[in-house]
């Protein structure tokens, strides 16, 4: 007999936490479940995942991609009555009256129904650096599914860090779910000092489960054109977002730019803009490499890939280049697990523990600390090395692999429980 597994808060516009949803379903592959999706976008999330996807539960995606500030501001009313109508709809489930639903949003419950497991997919969604807004979405979506009498897990995930004015009420919701979780997996030692009366258990990062399929890549004319010439082709990935937690926009477009200037003219290396966010949305990483490209001495060394790829294709790109520059977190996993030798710039712990699992923390960079010395001084000693650097992330991956899958045996042990 199946068995349903509902994944909810996918946010599908980001590839890390596409390729996520990916992994997941792959490691399922061939197991007697079925699997349905809560996405931010869940129009082109049935697309890219071949199965039936519904909004968030509380959704923000109308507030965050409108333009106006007055269908900004009028999103914003229309989920703020919802969440109060929910609540009233909560207390009359427990009293088993059921209340009427909005077609948005009864759908999205019908699909938390028929759950026998509501699963958190892997990521970074319990900290403060995504505001109290997405943390309350999350926290909310999430354990809908335990108010209701489902099994829930959090599954390979990221807790923490919890700074700022919010810290008490983001870090106090979290944990609040997380205790109340049935299990919960965690990718990064680090984040098990938040979760000390938790059901966690360290695995590792669900995503170096599958191996790169490079041919993938073939597609991909900005890469073509990139290898005209004999020179090494460097991959990048920037945070269009993160960076403000250590610089203004500006200092950061120079110390960019700085760092690729070091890549072409001192090393004479082309340097391949790879992105992990898709167009949708008013502001992504390529926009901001388009404003870096401009402080650049040789721009015509610097290409910007144009088209919104699928993570295995962004996977296989990363994996056809000759050394890769990481930021955003899944390109990180997808340079390691490819074995293509990857400097980490890391705006969280979870990216420096992802570098250690592979023998190669001493080729991580603080983003905090990120400036030009530091960047040439890793980047001259890595192109040095970069078949060593490689043999070690090759000798380290069938036992990534292996900690990353028992995320699915725990996944079906709670599921058959």
């Amino acid at each position: 007999m199946s068995r349903n597994i509902l994944i909810v808060q996918n946010f599908n516009p980001n590839k890390g936490n596409n390729s996520v949803v990916t992994a997941m379903m792959s490691a399922l592959q061939g197991v007697d479940v079925n699997i349905e999706i809560t996405s931010a976008v869940p129009e082109s999330a049935v697309e890219q995942y071949g199965v039936p996807c519904f909004d968030w539960l509380v959704s923000y995606k109308n507030i965050l991609y409108s333009k106006s500030k007055i269908k900004k501001l009028l999103a914003l009313i229309c989920e703020i009555l919802w969440v109060i109508y929910l609540f009233i709809w909560i207390v009359m489930f427990k009293i088993h009256i059921k209340l009427w639903l909005p077609m948005r949003k009864k759908k999205t419950i019908e699909a938390y129904q028929r759950a026998d497991v509501v699963v958190f997919p892997g990521g970074h969604s319990f900290t403060t650096m995504n505001g109290l807004g997405q943390v309350f979405s999350h926290c909310i979506g999430f354990y809908f599914g335990k108010i209701i009498g489902k099994r829930t897990m959090v599954y390979a995930h990221t807790v923490g860090p919890f700074t700022g004015i919010w810290a008490p009420i983001i870090r106090g919701m979290s944990l609040y779910v997380l205790k109340r979780t049935d299990v919960v997996t965690i990718r990064e030692k680090d984040s098990l000092k938040y979760c000390t009366r938790c059901n966690a258990i360290l695995t590792a990062e669900t995503v170096f489960g599958i191996p790169t399929d490079l041919q993938q890549a073939d597609c991909v004319k900005e890469l073509q054109e990139i290898r005209e010439n004999e020179n090494i082709v460097v991959g990048l990935t920037i945070h269009h977002i993160y960076y403000k937690y250590f610089f203004t926009k500006e200092e950061y477009i120079r110390i960019m730019a700085d760092c690729i200037n070091i890549m072409t003219q001192q090393f004479a290396c082309n340097v391949l803009l790879i992105p992990m966010e898709s167009k949708t949305g008013n502001y992504n990483d390529r926009d901001l490499a388009y404003e870096i490209k401009k402080m650049l001495v040789l721009p015509e060394s610097f290409k910007i890939i144009d088209e919104d790829y699928e993570p295995i294709v962004t996977s296989a790109i990363i994996g056809k280049c000759d050394m890769f520059v990481g930021t955003k977190t899944h390109s990180i996993v997808y340079g390691l697990k490819a074995e293509v030798p990857t400097l980490c710039i890391a705006y969280q712990q979870k990216a420096n523990e992802f570098m250690e699992m592979y023998g190669v923390s001493e080729n991580a960079i603080n983003l905090s600390d990120l400036n030009c010395t530091t960047f040439q001084s890793v980047f001259s000693r890595m192109i040095a090395d970069l078949e060593g650097i490689k043999a070690i992330q090759r000798n380290h991956n069938k036992f990534v692999r292996q900690k990353a899958l028992e995320n699915r045996d725990i996944l079906l042990s709670l599921l058959n429980d």
